[in-house]
């Protein structure tokens, strides 16, 4: 297994207060990662993954600054090549495409969920565990992965459309 590390940044995952009618995080909780690996059974956890937190935001409140801090960590050079970002799902595509930029030489997935990992019928531990896989495994890149998909993170973009089912989608 390959060492990952894993940065935290809040987003609706992390809510343990979420108003579903105006789709906004009222509060943060820990970071629903560390919970979701554990159920999930991911052996030697301790051993393999690095939990870094930073403000927990949603990603709407995000700014260049945010990223910055999220880019400064990946590039530090203790930072293994598979680094998996839990990030809100309105801004994810942008975060990622600054990584792109400047990142080579690892691989980067981000994830998050349109459901607080808190309330009942999550996607939050399908797409964490999704993700988790698909950092140690995907090439050298910077992707996001959501809902059983894995998006190369210059042809994607958040389908806002439906307010019922949001979802990403790739892009020409």
């Amino acid at each position: 297994m390959k060492k990952i590390r894993i940065i935290a940044t809040g987003g609706t995952i992390d809510a343990v207060k979420y108003d579903f009618d105006k789709g906004e995080v009222l509060a943060f909780g820990e970071p629903a990662v560390n919970e979701i690996l554990k159920v999930g059974r991911v052996r030697n956890l301790k051993e393999f993954a690095e939990v870094i937190i930073l403000p927990q935001k949603d990603s709407l409140a995000m700014d260049d600054e945010d990223r910055k801090k999220i880019l400064d960590v990946v590039l530090q050079e203790s930072t293994p090549e598979c680094v998996l970002i839990i990030h809100g799902t309105d801004t994810m595509p942008e975060t990622g495409r600054l990584l792109q930029q400047h990142v080579k030489g690892k691989t980067i997935v981000l994830t998050g969920s349109m459901r607080p990992n808190a309330s009942k019928n999550s996607d939050a531990p399908f797409d964490v565990g999704g993700a988790w896989i698909a950092c140690q495994t995907l090439p050298h890149g910077v992707y996001i992965v959501a809902n059983g998909e894995i998006f190369p993170v210059q042809y994607v973009k958040k389908n806002r459309e439906n307010p019922e089912d949001p979802h990403f989608e790739n892009i020409p």
